[in-house]
């Protein structure tokens, strides 16, 4: 949505005899001719002003089927959306339990801005009694529970070591400027990097736990959060900033395809799949309005406690 304007988009209707659509906006037809395409712009609206919308089909001889599901919506003048969270109780339910057949060799990259020190802040997190997989923030804060240290924390599961792995960078980079920034954390077997704003950190790799027999470690059974940890189905960890452009491949990317594609969105020339066939789930961030976070190769996710829409905000 820009000022005036919202664009539409809808799936295409399969019937043999389509001649093409009508667009209402207020239960007014803005169209003149029929729609052929998909997608249609809606001008001349009036910022931050509420508009229902609906589309209907026409075939060959005129005849017009019922209305489809109206969407609300108003031109807010963003165009480039991120999710803010609060750091209290707000998060991202991506409902992905199958991440956990991805964590031998995976790139996990996105945009964020946190403003809280002194606390612990998990990016993307699930744990059970196996940490199976935690990439975050230890913000201001030393091993000895003194708040003057940042540092990144890499924490999974390695199966094949049957080991709690976790990365830690050697330096502690400012990251709660309230700027925003953007990370990734890539792993190919015990080879773990994490990259911030293009540049790839020192850092620390030890063993969280002992040695442990894999029959040990718990199934993948719950949910994979974004903006906190899943402990056992309850969030805790919370970040208070805000995300943009979460991707999750299925492969180590190289230190020169993440600088290539950050701070900026995927363009496909044909589709997601046949363009980026290693990319397990991509949330753009760019919805804008309701609870449900666009995946564009997958499932989508649920934004968590997004009270009257607090939660989309016009990206840094």
């Amino acid at each position: 949505a820009g000022d005036t304007k919202v664009d539409l988009s809808w799936a295409a209707n399969s019937e043999y005899d389509l001649a093409g659509y009508n667009i209402y906006v207020d239960g007014i037809k803005d169209n003149g001719g029929l729609i052929s395409e998909t997608t249609y712009q809606v001008s001349g609206l009036v910022k931050n002003q509420s508009y229902d919308f609906y589309i209907t089909a026409v075939d060959v001889l005129g005849n017009e089927s019922d209305p489809s599901a109206t969407v609300s919506q108003a031109p807010t003048g963003i165009t480039d959306f991120a999710v803010a969270l609060n750091g209290v109780d707000q998060y991202i339910d991506s409902g992905n339990t199958d991440f956990g057949n991805y964590l031998t060799d995976f790139t996990v990259e996105m945009e964020f801005w946190n403003t809280e020190n002194g606390s612990k802040v998990v990016l993307l997190g699930e744990a059970n009694d196996s940490f199976s997989l935690i990439l975050g923030l230890k913000l201001n804060e030393d091993g000895g529970g003194n708040f003057n240290q940042n540092y990144i924390c890499f924490h999974v599961r390695d199966l094949a070591a049957n080991q709690r792995r976790m990365a830690t960078t050697s330096a502690y980079p400012a990251v709660s400027d309230g700027s925003k920034h953007h990370i990734a954390f890539t792993k190919t077997g015990q080879e773990y990097h994490i990259i911030l704003d293009g540049v790839d950190l020192d850092i620390q790799i030890g063993v969280a736990g002992s040695d442990e027999n894999p029959s040990s470690f718990e199934a993948f059974q719950y949910p994979l959060f974004v903006g906190a940890n899943d402990g056992r189905g309850a969030p805790n960890s919370f970040v208070s900033g805000g995300l943009d452009e979460i991707r999750w491949w299925t492969v180590q990317r190289s230190l020169s395809e993440i600088q290539n594609n950050m701070n900026k969105s995927l363009t496909p020339q044909t589709d997601y799949a046949t363009d980026y066939p290693n990319l397990f789930a991509y949330y753009k961030c760019d919805d804008g309005a309701g609870n449900v976070l666009t995946n564009e190769v997958g499932a989508n996710a649920t934004l968590v406690n997004n009270v009257n829409d607090n939660m989309w905000v016009a990206s840094p």
